[in-house]
Formats: structure tokens, C-alpha cells, sequence
């Protein structure tokens, strides 16, 4: 090799180390923000959880407990401060974690129900109709609402003497808040809330697919619902797994709605993080808490992770 050739890779590398050195300057924002607002409280809710933290005093002065926390959330319990032990085979049905965790799926209902609709107003708003862009605004008004102004709402619509009785005057009390009415009103909620947002992401992913296809099918002969069954569907698979991920793990951690509408003491509506909340600043049990915060996490991880191996699974079947 000669100098000149040298000279030259050497002159690359520099320009090189010059690119990447500003790089990562323009990206450590971004880092340091991870760093400060994901990284560390993370570790810090992680090593709040294994000690008798109450909350009103610094973290690193309360006491280590080892895995007791973890025991008193998944087989003891905790209710608005009082400490009830339970025995291991009414843990389960008794123990406020894993009610809310059961709440929260219960919640989880209105995905498939969300995902259905918004298909179907997605391929409706496809189409090239008059006013169609209108609709899609429309659509997406509740996504960038307020979801307190939302939860709101629906709390006057669905109380007692809210709108809907009010209205069905011949059904008196046709709709309260009382199980299992309370948590269908919290679904229809999430469902109405995300109908907008799912339904552009399933227009775009409709707008992905190349025409070819259909008219290749139309030439075969083939109807209206095997076009969609067969070609648009799996088509849109993508973005299907996309809405069921991410509304999984918004799902799981739903709080504002239950709160502004049932409070956070009725036990059959609220969820794992108003479990989590009432732990922190309704007792003295911040450790709890953070172990509660752990448990969650792990269980959203291990159901994401699950998720993308069926996906993984079914892409090398295809």
C-alpha cells in the first residue's frame, strides 16, 4: 500500500470519526432524556420495591426487607391501609392485585371490538366518496381530546340521572353504574376514544396495497368478501399486530378513565394502576407500590415478548 493510499484511508477514517462524533452530539439529547426519565426511575422504583419505603421520607434511608413487598402484593394484600393476610387459596379471588389485573383484562375486551370498527370505517373512508377527508377529521377528534374532558362525558351520560336515562325515560335506570354495566361503559369509552387513531392507520395501510391485486382478482372472478378475506386482510396484518401490541400495553396501564369516572375505591371498576396509585398516596405502602410497578412490567413485558414470537412464528410459516 502506498503513502498516497494511506494518506487517503487515513483522511476517510478522520471525516468518518467527524460524522459519527457529531452524530451521537445531535442524538444525546434524546439519550440523556431516556437516562433521566426511564433509566433511572426504573432502578430507583426497582430498589424502592425490596424496602419498607412509606414515601414521605428519602428512598435511600428506608429500610431493605428483601422480597417481602412482592409477597404481600401477590398473596397478602393491602386495602385502602389496612394490611389483611390472606391464605394462598383465596389469595387470587381476595387479593385487590390481581382483581385489578383481572379488571384490567376485562377492559382488554374492547380491542378485537375497536380493531373490528375501525376496519370496517377505515374501508368505508377508502373509498373515493365526497366529504371523505371530512370524516376522517371527525374521526380523529377524540383521539386528541382531552381524556379527562372525555371520561367526563361519559360520566354524564351514563350516572343515574345522566343523559341516557334521562332519554329512555320508558326504561327507568336502564343504564348505571353497576356491574357489570360500569366496566361495558369504560370499554365503550376506550373503544369510541381509538376508533379515529386505528382507523387512519388501517386507511394507510389500505392505501399501501398495490391495486394489482384486486384487479387480479376481479379478473379471476372472485366476490367483494373473498377479495377482503384473502388479499386485503392478510395485507393489513402488519398493522393489526401493530393495534393489538400497542393497545395491549396502553390497556394495561389504564387509569384516567376509571378515576374520573368510578374514583379510585370501587373495586370492581378500578385497575392495576389505580391499584398502584391508591398503594402510594391513599397508605403508606410506596414499596408496595414499586413492587406492584415491577410485577406489572414484567407482566407486560412477558405478554409483548409472547406476542412477537407468534408473530415471528406465523411471518416464517408464510
Amino acid at each position: 500500500m502506498t503513502s498516497a493510499t494511506k494518506q487517503k484511508k487515513r483522511r476517510i477514517n478522520k471525516i468518518k470519526l467527524k460524522d459519527n462524533f457529531w452524530g451521537y452530539v445531535l442524538i444525546s439529547p434524546i439519550y440523556v432524556g431516556i437516562i433521566l426519565f426511564v433509566v433511572i426511575p426504573l432502578a430507583l422504583s426497582v430498589y424502592a420495591s425490596f424496602t419498607a419505603w412509606p414515601g414521605q421520607s428519602p428512598i435511600f434511608d428506608a429500610r431493605l426487607i428483601g422480597w417481602e413487598n412482592y409477597r404481600r402484593v401477590l398473596i397478602a394484600d393491602v386495602e385502602w391501609g389496612r394490611l389483611l393476610s390472606l391464605r394462598p387459596w383465596r389469595a387470587f379471588y381476595q387479593n385487590l392485585f390481581w382483581r385489578s389485573t383481572l379488571n384490567t383484562i376485562f377492559y382488554m375486551i374492547g380491542i378485537p371490538v375497536g380493531l373490528i370498527l375501525s376496519m370496517l370505517a377505515a374501508v368505508g373512508m377508502n373509498r373515493a366518496i365526497k366529504g371523505a377527508n371530512a370524516f376522517r377529521v371527525i374521526y380523529y377528534i377524540p383521539a386528541v381530546s382531552s381524556p379527562i374532558a372525555i371520561a367526563l362525558l361519559f360520566r354524564f351520560v351514563f350516572q343515574t340521572d345522566g343523559l341516557l336515562n334521562r332519554t329512555l325515560f320508558f326504561l327507568p335506570d336502564f343504564w348505571w353504574m353497576r356491574p357489570p354495566l360500569d366496566r361495558v361503559s369504560i370499554i365503550i369509552l376506550m373503544v369510541w376514544r381509538g376508533l379515529g387513531g386505528s382507523a387512519l392507520l388501517f386507511i394507510a395501510g389500505l392505501q399501501g396495497i398495490s391495486t394489482s391485486y384486486y384487479e387480479a382478482a376481479k379478473l379471476d372472478g372472485a366476490s367483494g368478501v373473498s377479495i377482503f378475506f384473502r388479499i386485503t386482510l392478510p395485507l393489513l396484518k402488519p398493522v393489526i399486530f401493530f393495534l393489538v401490541v400497542t393497545g395491549i400495553i396502553g390497556g394495561a396501564q389504564l387509569f384516567v378513565e376509571p378515576q374520573m369516572i368510578f374514583g379510585d375505591h370501587n373495586r370492581y371498576t378500578f385497575t392495576v394502576v389505580q391499584h398502584i396509585y391508591n398503594l402510594r398516596f391513599n397508605a403508606p405502602f410506596a414499596g408496595m407500590a414499586s413492587a406492584a410497578s415491577v410485577v406489572l412490567a414484567i407482566l407486560i413485558f412477558i405478554v409483548t415478548a409472547f406476542q412477537f414470537w407468534i408473530n415471528g412464528r406465523r411471518d416464517k410459516k408464510a
